[in-house]
């Protein structure tokens, strides 16, 4: 199958959102390129090893410049590590779609009223409470649910492991249980680094760029 622009671009709204297209036509590019759109595949491959990179420069993923970007890393990384999701929607929107809510958002494993007290350490909350190591994708169905919305991490624990978000592969974390603060601060590490490789081994395989496992797992798109 020849992959087009237009297949391409298809292809990753259904996967990842149109929000999520939007932010990365724009993100390196001027005003007049990103109305004009990419051209040919080669433009989107360069664009795509720059997009890609960028996960090595973002110090807050939890603002609107960067959480875009947060759901195509996790997105992909869920796709990747756990066939089922393949068939999860996550570019749905929410109720009846006529709103920017998505089904699946981006939330905060450890709850940020929460994490200052749980982590006692400035320099660690600097780097890690909006960071990729303390963000997931949690479905509107589960994030709705009232005594999940007030819960502290043990008790969202208890709540995703009874729901299907609690399958998800990156949301391992809340598997966990009887976990001390010390401990907590080290699982968060643990996936802040677990989480980049994978991400990376997606585009880099053997250590070089190549983009066959991302268009033919995560896309579902055959070359």
């Amino acid at each position: 199958m020849e992959i087009t622009v237009e297949l391409f671009k298809s292809r990753f709204i259904k996967v990842f959102g149109d929000r999520c297209w939007v932010k990365f036509n724009k993100k390196f590019r001027t005003n007049a390129e990103a109305t004009e759109g990419f051209r040919t595949m080669e433009e989107i491959d360069a664009h795509l090893q720059k997009y890609v990179k960028h996960i090595t420069q973002v110090k807050k993923f939890y603002n609107s410049n960067n959480k875009q970007f947060l759901r195509f890393i996790l997105i992909c990384i869920e796709r990747k590590m756990r066939q089922e999701s393949i068939e999860i929607d996550f570019s749905a929107k929410y109720n009846d779609g006529s709103g920017n809510e998505m089904e699946y958002e981006v939330e905060h494993i450890i709850p940020k009223s929460e994490f200052s007290e749980r982590v006692m350490d400035p320099n660690f909350e600097s780097m890690h409470k909006h960071n990729l190591s303390n963000l997931t994708l949690i479905s509107r169905n589960l994030n709705n649910n009232e005594d999940y919305k007030v819960a502290i991490f043990e008790r969202k624990g208890e709540l995703i492991r009874g729901h299907e978000d609690g399958n998800f592969y990156i949301n391992q974390i809340f598997q966990e249980t009887a976990i001390t603060d010390g401990k907590l601060l080290e699982l968060l590490e643990d996936r802040n680094n677990s989480l980049k490789e994978e991400f990376k081994s997606i585009f880099y395989p053997d250590g070089v760029w190549n983009v066959d496992s991302f268009f033919k797992v995560v896309l579902q798109l055959s070359r």
